[in-house]
């Protein structure tokens, strides 16, 4: 999601919505395939389990609001910190960062003349929110 909407995307497109418990089925040579669900029905009984996309997929949706624009923000890519930032049409600004390497990095924002320091432990997000006229 990170790398789609930095390179101007207006939306992202998970492909497979559910797959079964051996990432299938699926056309052509998918390496690592995965769904927004897994379905596992090994005993039978069935079940739908939520993936790493479909939480990634909640969070933005709680926080990056319809009509939201991206906004210009530095990242550093794969295997450190990787960004996206937004304006919300409520004037607010969302920036989502993703540390994919494996150390924890501690990093400064700034925004109009205001700074922050934040710590982001290996392979983990942060959503940073500025709301109109304050800073959280």
């Amino acid at each position: 999601m990170i790398d789609a909407t930095r390179n101007w995307s207006r939306s992202v497109i998970l492909w497979n919505s559910a797959l079964d418990q051996n990432q299938e089925p699926h056309l052509g040579d998918c390496k690592n395939c995965r769904g927004v669900i897994t379905v596992k029905d090994a005993d039978g009984a069935g079940e739908a389990v939520p993936t790493v996309d479909f939480t990634a997929l909640a969070h933005v949706r709680e926080f990056v609001r319809p009509g939201a624009r991206r906004i210009e923000s530095n990242t550093f890519g794969p295997g450190s910190l990787e960004d996206v930032a937004f304006r919300n049409p409520d004037g607010s600004l969302v920036l989502l960062v993703l540390n994919s390497g494996s150390k924890r990095v501690t990093f400064n924002v700034s925004w109009e003349k205001k700074y922050a320091v934040y710590t982001l432990p290996a392979n983990a997000v942060a959503t940073l929110i500025w709301r109109c006229g304050q800073h959280r």
